[in-house]
């Protein structure tokens, strides 16, 4: 599906657009730029599937209850509307396991190695909090009920002794005073930043570089795979051992071009 999409939309200069975005999605996922905005974090050098998916479905649940997040130079800044915390013990079984992670985060975003172990794999860095949730710790296969019971007993807590009604002014007091936004995008702006060579589609296994000269993407149909050599190292971007195109490759795809 995704070759007959490259394919359809590279042939077609009105649909070049589209696969621009595509590309910059796919690359951004790669090199570890979305992940870097979404955790908010600008050291962050590569990707991490299981960190990214943790983010996005969080982002998901938190725009479900009419939270915003923040940018920050300091991390995620998350607020949750009071109401939700109020009316929090009559929501739907799945509306109420969706609000407890969101409530965890709210809770732990100023910790980000807590709120990003606890979104992702159930732990705590190395620290013993009520459960063991240290990296080596062994589970059974409950051990996601283990952690749901214990978002249930900090949300019980915040909620009752209502501390939940100083995360939103501590969010914003931070954000007044001590914290400044991050400047940046969830993908990279290439009529500002160079365009990457190539970028490698990893269902379909095709690859399209960007010609300088011409301006466009053309479809890289003629790669020669070989072991690299001791002084040869993988291109940062596919891991490929290293790209070729064989000469007539622009003759065979002139109508494939795309400019921007």
């Amino acid at each position: 599906m995704e070759e007959a999409f490259i394919y359809s939309t590279i042939y077609d200069p009105h649909t070049g657009a589209i696969l621009n975005q595509y590309a910059k999605t796919i690359y951004a996922n790669a090199n570890g730029h979305h992940l870097k905005w979404l955790a908010s974090q600008s050291t962050i050098k590569a990707d991490d599937i299981e960190k990214r998916q943790g983010l996005t479905g969080l982002y998901r649940k938190i725009d479900k209850l009419g939270g915003q997040v923040f940018h920050t130079q300091k991390g995620l800044r998350i607020t949750v509307p009071e109401q939700k915390w109020i009316n929090w013990k009559t929501m739907s079984p799945d509306s109420h396991s969706n609000f407890t992670q969101v409530a965890w985060a709210q809770m732990n975003q100023f910790d980000q190695v807590a709120m990003m172990y606890a979104l992702c794999k159930g732990q705590l860095g190395n620290k013993t909090i009520y459960l063991d949730f240290s990296k080596d710790a062994k589970h059974d296969d409950f051990w996601i009920s283990e952690l749901e019971s214990m978002r249930n007993y900090v949300t019980e807590l915040a909620f009752h002794s209502g501390v939940y009604m100083q995360y939103n002014p501590l969010v914003y007091q931070e954000l007044a005073y001590l914290n400044a936004p991050l400047k940046q995008t969830p993908y990279p702006d290439w009529n500002k930043e160079l365009h990457p060579k190539f970028v490698n589609f990893p269902y379909s296994d095709l690859t399209i570089y960007w010609d300088d000269d011409n301006g466009g993407w053309y479809i890289d149909n003629a790669p020669t795979e070989r072991p690299p050599s001791t002084d040869e190292n993988p291109c940062s971007k596919c891991s490929k051992p290293y790209h070729t195109r064989a000469v007539s490759t622009r003759r065979f795809l002139l109508p494939s071009r795309i400019v921007f």
